[in-house]
């Protein structure tokens, strides 16, 4: 099964989630969460993001984010691995702390924004941890009725209701606590083209800007890789180059050229260390990644071939400007 499309631009929304490995708990104690908020702060500052709304659960959080800059990959992977990092050092422990990659969906927003919003301060009453969405400690519902400050930014949503603040902030409060019981507020029942949200000029003005950059159909979804894309999407980007199946290129038996080509431009163009990539092909040493990776640079500046497989991927498939590095 193909992975959700991935959409980035600047001035995108986003709901965004990350679930704990195994349905595990990703906040052991008070100091997890408030150190999971300072990093929060750290990629505000980062990465120029906005958060209109969170929440941290005990399992999983979700957060509405948006990306002034279109940067919501880097933004993201320095997020969940920041908090991986602390989270085994603090608590003694190895391995994953976040099942997969995180979910990020796609928010129109003007018809949707209040609706998520809602539905994250809503979601420990759903849960049964509180009564009202005032009573959980750890969400951004206190700092949108003015009881605190904080790392959210409120008006995006609040003006939405009235350009009055004192008015905004009543009309909101009884947006969210006026739910009567068991009504079905969850807005991504809509969701369209398996990771939007929008009615359907917005999902169509956002699928055919992606058809406009030359994106392959057969790709699904439509999916687009940008300047710093994913290593599963480029493994899946070579995999469709070279006709070959994924589990080829993953597999640490099989040191095939597309296997050594997808290690070297996921290096190259993603975030991930060698490290990392390492786990992703198949549990192999950051070493053994490391000298794949010098390998193809090596035979790209001797080989016409791979000089040219490398080039036509980058700019037909990566869609980014070629260049040796």
């Amino acid at each position: 099964m193909g992975r959700a499309l991935r959409i980035e631009y600047p001035g995108a929304f986003y709901h965004i989630t990350s679930r704990g490995n195994q349905s595990q708990p990703i906040y052991y104690i008070d100091a997890d969460r408030r150190h999971f908020l300072n990093i929060l702060y750290e990629a505000i500052d980062k990465y120029s993001v906005r958060i209109h709304s969170y929440v941290c659960m005990t399992t999983h959080y979700h957060i509405l984010l948006e990306t002034p800059l279109g940067n919501l990959s880097r933004c993201m992977h320095f997020v969940n691995v920041s908090y991986t990092n602390y989270f085994n050092t603090r608590h003694d422990r190895i391995g994953h702390v976040l099942h997969g990659r995180y979910d990020a969906r796609l928010i129109q927003k003007e018809r949707y924004l209040a609706n998520v919003s809602r539905y994250i301060h809503l979601n420990p009453v759903r849960a049964g941890m509180v009564k009202s969405p005032q009573e959980f400690p750890w969400s951004s519902y206190k700092d949108f009725i003015g009881r605190r400050d904080s790392l959210v930014y409120t008006s995006e949503v609040l003006n939405i209701f009235s350009r009055d603040k004192k008015k905004a902030v009543k009309l909101y409060r009884q947006f969210v606590e006026d739910v009567k019981e068991g009504a079905d507020i969850n807005p991504f029942t809509e969701m369209k083209a398996g990771t939007i949200l929008g009615d359907d000029a917005f999902v169509e003005k956002v699928l055919s800007s992606f058809e406009e950059r030359s994106v392959s159909k057969d790709i699904p979804a439509y999916r687009q890789l940008l300047v710093n894309p994913e290593p599963d999407g480029i493994i899946e980007i070579v995999a469709e180059y070279f006709g070959v199946d994924i589990d080829s290129i993953i597999n640490r038996t099989r040191n095939s050229l597309p296997r050594k080509i997808a290690v070297y431009l996921a290096y190259k163009y993603s975030d991930c260390t060698l490290r990392q990539l390492g786990d992703i092909f198949g549990g192999i040493s950051y070493a053994a990644c490391g000298k794949m990776k010098e390998r193809i640079g090596e035979d790209r500046n001797t080989d016409q071939q791979i000089d040219k497989i490398l080039t036509d991927i980058i700019a037909r498939k990566l869609n980014v400007k070629t260049r040796h590095l």
